[in-house]
């Protein structure tokens, strides 16, 4: 594998558990979300909107490292 193809891959798999780690907190969200809902518990809906702040952090990392890695492996597009 040559050096390119290496770091092509390292770019992928650093997007990629990315990508599932803010699943990870999306899906707890949503499961929070719908708990809170369907009980009327509102420290929980409460607690659930503070928790939507890092999944918004990782989303913009994820953006940052797509917009990188189209600059550096697809410098055409």
């Amino acid at each position: 594998m040559t050096h390119y193809e290496e770091r092509l891959d390292k770019d992928l798999t650093d997007i990629r558990a990315q990508v599932a780690e803010m699943a990870g907190l999306v899906s707890t969200a949503v499961k929070d979300a719908m708990h809170a809902l369907q009980t009327g518990d509102n420290k929980l809906a409460a607690a659930t909107v503070l928790k939507d702040h890092p999944i918004n952090r990782i989303m913009r990392k994820i953006d940052a490292m797509c917009h990188k890695f189209i600059a550096v492996h697809l410098p055409s597009a």
